[in-house]
């Protein structure tokens, strides 16, 4: 029951600079199905539907990116440790930054589209994020 799907490779600038370990996302409503990549150091991305970097269906698309701060791993107590407190087992030491503009997190927002052809040829989708 899956669609074809059909490569698709990008890329996505902040404030003209490579954005690298963002998430981008193509929801397509129609097909009530999505799309995902994380983009590398040079901001580069191929999407994935069901596989790793197997593309994605052909159709018209909404687009999200997001982006949050890497925080170092935690050092809070785990169960077995002396001085373990379970109501702060969940309790984050620190929230992430979103480090994109918010718009660009939701579909109806972002203003972002894509229609991807049933190819093997599709443009590179270049993405370029604004404040």
């Amino acid at each position: 029951g899956r669609l074809p799907t059909y490569k698709v490779t990008g890329t996505v600038k902040y404030k003209g600079a490579p954005l690298e370990a963002a998430d981008v996302i193509l929801q397509y409503p129609e097909l009530k199905i999505s799309s995902f990549a994380r983009t590398n150091a040079a901001g580069e991305f191929e999407l994935a539907t069901y596989d790793r970097a197997d593309g994605a269906p052909a159709g018209g698309a909404n687009i999200t990116v997001t982006k949050w701060e890497q925080l170092p791993p935690s050092d809070a107590k785990i169960p077995g440790d002396p001085g373990y407190d379970p109501a702060m087992a969940y309790m984050p030491e620190k929230q992430p930054a979103l480090l994109v503009p918010a718009k660009y997190t939701d579909f109806s927002t972002s203003g972002l589209k894509v229609v991807v052809n049933a190819s093997s040829a599709n443009p590179p989708l270049n993405i370029e994020l604004q404040d």
